[in-house]
Protein backbone atom coordinates (compact mmCIF):
# COMPACT_ATOMS: atom_id res chain seq x y z
CA UNK A 1 0.00 0.00 0.00
CA UNK A 2 1.02 3.58 -0.74
CA UNK A 3 -0.11 6.57 1.31
CA UNK A 4 -1.69 9.17 -0.95
CA UNK A 5 -3.15 12.62 -0.49
CA UNK A 6 -4.38 15.34 -2.77
CA UNK A 7 -7.12 17.73 -3.73
CA UNK A 8 -10.43 17.61 -5.61
CA UNK A 9 -11.75 20.67 -7.40
CA UNK A 10 -13.49 21.90 -10.51
CA UNK A 11 -11.36 22.45 -13.62
CA UNK A 12 -11.20 26.19 -12.84
CA UNK A 13 -9.70 25.48 -9.39
CA UNK A 14 -12.84 26.27 -7.38
CA UNK A 15 -14.15 23.85 -4.75
CA UNK A 16 -17.18 21.61 -5.16
CA UNK A 17 -19.83 23.05 -2.78
CA UNK A 18 -21.04 19.84 -1.18
CA UNK A 19 -20.51 18.52 2.34
CA UNK A 20 -19.62 14.84 2.62
CA UNK A 21 -17.93 13.93 -0.69
CA UNK A 22 -16.37 10.48 -0.61
CA UNK A 23 -13.75 9.43 -3.15
CA UNK A 24 -13.83 5.78 -4.17
CA UNK A 25 -10.61 4.42 -5.72
CA UNK A 26 -11.11 1.38 -7.96
CA UNK A 27 -7.81 -0.45 -8.66
CA UNK A 28 -7.17 -1.16 -12.33
CA UNK A 29 -4.55 -3.86 -11.68
CA UNK A 30 -5.34 -7.51 -12.18
CA UNK A 31 -5.90 -10.06 -9.45
CA UNK A 32 -2.88 -11.83 -7.99
CA UNK A 33 -4.79 -15.11 -8.08
CA UNK A 34 -8.42 -16.32 -8.08
CA UNK A 35 -8.93 -15.28 -4.44
CA UNK A 36 -6.66 -12.22 -4.14
CA UNK A 37 -7.94 -9.03 -5.74
CA UNK A 38 -6.69 -5.46 -5.18
CA UNK A 39 -8.85 -3.70 -2.62
CA UNK A 40 -11.00 -0.66 -3.24
CA UNK A 41 -9.87 2.50 -1.41
CA UNK A 42 -11.93 5.35 -0.02
CA UNK A 43 -11.55 8.69 1.69
CA UNK A 44 -13.59 11.77 2.54
CA UNK A 45 -12.62 15.20 1.26
CA UNK A 46 -12.54 18.32 3.41
CA UNK A 47 -15.27 20.64 2.06
CA UNK A 48 -13.38 23.79 3.12
CA UNK A 49 -10.14 22.92 1.27
CA UNK A 50 -11.02 20.13 -1.18
CA UNK A 51 -8.13 18.11 0.27
CA UNK A 52 -7.99 14.48 1.32
CA UNK A 53 -5.34 12.72 3.39
CA UNK A 54 -6.51 9.50 5.03
CA UNK A 55 -7.16 6.95 2.27
CA UNK A 56 -8.22 3.54 3.54
CA UNK A 57 -8.18 0.27 1.61
CA UNK A 58 -7.89 -2.41 4.26
CA UNK A 59 -6.88 -0.75 7.53
CA UNK A 60 -7.51 2.88 8.53
CA UNK A 61 -5.23 5.23 6.58
CA UNK A 62 -3.19 2.43 4.97
CA UNK A 63 -3.35 3.99 1.48
CA UNK A 64 -3.90 2.41 -1.93
CA UNK A 65 -2.41 -0.59 -3.69
CA UNK A 66 0.28 0.64 -6.10
CA UNK A 67 -0.76 1.46 -9.64
CA UNK A 68 -3.66 3.01 -11.49
CA UNK A 69 -7.13 3.57 -10.07
CA UNK A 70 -10.40 4.91 -11.47
CA UNK A 71 -11.88 7.48 -9.08
CA UNK A 72 -15.59 8.01 -8.46
CA UNK A 73 -17.21 10.72 -6.33
CA UNK A 74 -20.13 9.78 -4.09
CA UNK A 75 -21.93 11.33 -1.14
CA UNK A 76 -21.17 10.08 2.36
CA UNK A 77 -24.50 8.21 2.22
CA UNK A 78 -23.25 6.30 -0.86
CA UNK A 79 -25.55 8.10 -3.29
CA UNK A 80 -24.42 9.95 -6.43
CA UNK A 81 -23.72 13.65 -6.02
CA UNK A 82 -26.43 16.02 -7.31
CA UNK A 83 -26.17 16.29 -11.12
CA UNK A 84 -26.26 20.09 -10.91
CA UNK A 85 -22.91 19.92 -9.02
CA UNK A 86 -21.10 17.00 -10.69
CA UNK A 87 -21.88 15.24 -13.99
CA UNK A 88 -23.32 11.74 -13.33
CA UNK A 89 -20.40 9.88 -14.99
CA UNK A 90 -18.11 10.96 -12.11
CA UNK A 91 -20.13 8.74 -9.76
CA UNK A 92 -19.81 5.62 -11.92
CA UNK A 93 -16.57 3.60 -11.58
CA UNK A 94 -16.93 2.37 -15.19
CA UNK A 95 -17.64 5.78 -16.77
CA UNK A 96 -15.64 8.20 -14.62
CA UNK A 97 -13.01 10.15 -16.55
CA UNK A 98 -10.90 10.43 -13.38
CA UNK A 99 -7.92 8.08 -13.22
CA UNK A 100 -4.88 8.38 -10.99
CA UNK A 101 -1.57 6.59 -10.63
CA UNK A 102 -0.14 6.22 -7.13
CA UNK A 103 3.26 7.23 -8.54
CA UNK A 104 1.89 10.76 -9.17
CA UNK A 105 1.73 12.32 -5.73
CA UNK A 106 0.21 14.51 -4.43
CA UNK A 107 -2.91 13.76 -6.47
CA UNK A 108 -4.89 16.52 -8.16
CA UNK A 109 -8.37 15.61 -9.38
CA UNK A 110 -10.19 18.09 -11.62
CA UNK A 111 -13.90 17.69 -12.25
CA UNK A 112 -15.93 19.30 -15.07
CA UNK A 113 -18.81 21.52 -14.09
CA UNK A 114 -22.16 20.28 -15.41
Amino acid sequence: YVKVSGKVMYEDGSLIPFDGIVLMFYPQGSAIDAKTHPRLGRTTIDKTTGEFHEVTSHYLNDGLVRGKHKVALRSSSGQPLPPELVPPEYGDPFKTPLEIDTADRPLELRVKRP
